[in-house]
């Protein structure tokens, strides 16, 4: 889409005055690729599907149009419902709409949440009371509401007063949604809905499955959406350290020193294993770390992100499976422990730090063997690569890759 190109703030794609100060104050002052494209056409409810990497503002790329077509004082009832694979992100988008009142009351919202750890009776209470706008959850606890007739999804009434206005569906992390986990389970909430209603998806990554999550859904069509440049955004400064197989750990806890104590860091590797690996060794030595790995249940998850958060631990280790969709704030480094073989998942963690205006540090910890690979990923990303060691508490830099 060629005249997405052409604008270079967010009045030029028609985002309000209001909106748009308050993504000022989150230090958001240019809209990214996929914000551009799908700005005009989520606003003007049509049905859209997009892929980006991490860090280009996926959420806000739908929360911001739909913020401008749903107004609270005026429109009552559902709007929509937003579906996501993990209850991280069901809390985390959940925050994201209730911060939206911040740009005026205008944008003050009712949303809930519906997930399985939740407590059921205040779900239901919610769902009785609290007459939502916005409902986010994941897809089996929310048709199993719809089934109970506990949930009931049509909003004829906006429909009435507003005959143009459509509820929306939001699937995001659309590809893991499409996996056999989600993919019953969202054709059944779709089925639901009024036949125009708007249908949305992102994703970090597409795949055919998603696409045929989204055909099955459909009757109209849709605007597909792929961001093919693969970008480190500008705020993240580049670096390698070279080290051996033996001394790699003690490489990266070198690297770690090299911050503040209070500074927030992911480790990104390659298996259980090693993260509880890395996790022990830490522990040991004392610092404040905490860790998510494959044996991790749903509490204890959140239990770990929550203290990552409120900064009671200051180094996350995990994987990039278990990564995905979580919006961990105030990152100031991504450590790749051991580098990824593809550069998209390369660009992905990255875009883990340097996130809403704020600078942050991707640092790359490979043997000497994996210079070509880094190089590539330089060439691949148009992103310079500075080579560092750490010395005496701080980073180093010699050379560029």
């Amino acid at each position: 889409m060629k005249q997405s190109k052409s604008f270079s703030v967010f009045p030029e794609l028609g985002v309000p005055a209001d909106l748009t100060a308050y993504l000022e104050t989150k230090s958001i002052h240019t809209p990214t690729a996929v914000q551009r494209v799908s700005y005009p056409l989520i606003a003007a409810g049509k049905n859209f599907l997009g892929m980006s990497e991490t860090g280009s503002g996926k959420t806000l790329a739908y929360l911001i149009p739909l913020a401008a077509r749903f107004n609270p004082q005026t429109m009552t009832g559902l709007f929509g419902i937003i579906l996501v694979p993990s209850s991280e992100l069901v809390h985390q988008t959940v925050r994201d709409i209730r911060d939206l009142r911040n740009a005026g009351i205008r944008y003050d919202y009712s949303v809930i949440s519906l997930l399985t750890e939740g407590n059921r009776n205040r779900q239901l209470e919610d769902l009785r009371k609290k007459h939502p706008n916005f409902i986010v959850g994941t897809p089996g606890v929310i048709r199993k509401y719809i089934d109970e007739k506990k949930l009931h999804i049509q909003n004829s009434a906006l429909k009435n007063k507003f005959p143009d206005m459509t509820q929306v569906l939001v699937m995001d992390e659309a590809d893991e949604l499409s996996s056999h986990s989600f993919r019953d389970d969202c054709i059944y909430i779709a089925s639901k809905f009024l036949r125009d209603t708007q249908f949305i998806g992102f994703s970090a990554t597409l795949n055919r499955r998603a696409e045929s999550l989204f055909d099955s859904i459909l009757k109209n069509p849709y605007t597909e959406f792929r961001d093919s440049s693969i970008h480190i955004p500008d705020t993240v400064h580049n670096v390698v350290v070279y080290t051996t197989l033996r001394m790699r750990f003690e490489t990266t806890r070198q690297i770690i020193n090299t911050f503040r104590k209070d500074d927030k860091i992911i480790v990104f590797t390659a298996n259980s294993y090693e993260i509880r690996q890395i996790f022990t060794k830490l522990n040991r030595r004392g610092y404040r770390v905490s860790y998510i790995d494959g044996k991790s249940d749903k509490r204890e998850i959140r239990n770990q992100k929550r203290r990552f958060d409120d900064g009671l631990t200051s180094i996350m280790i995990t994987t990039d499976a278990l990564g995905r969709g979580m919006n961990l704030g105030g990152v100031a480094a991504v450590i790749q422990y051991r580098l990824p073989e593809d550069v998209r998942t390369f660009v992905n963690r990255a875009g883990r730090t340097g996130r809403n205006g704020q600078k942050g540090v991707n640092i790359s910890v490979c043997e000497e063997g994996e210079k070509e690979k880094i190089r590539r990923f330089a060439r691949m990303t148009g992103a310079v690569i500075e080579e560092a060691i750490p010395d005496g508490g701080r980073l180093m830099h010699r050379d560029i890759v």
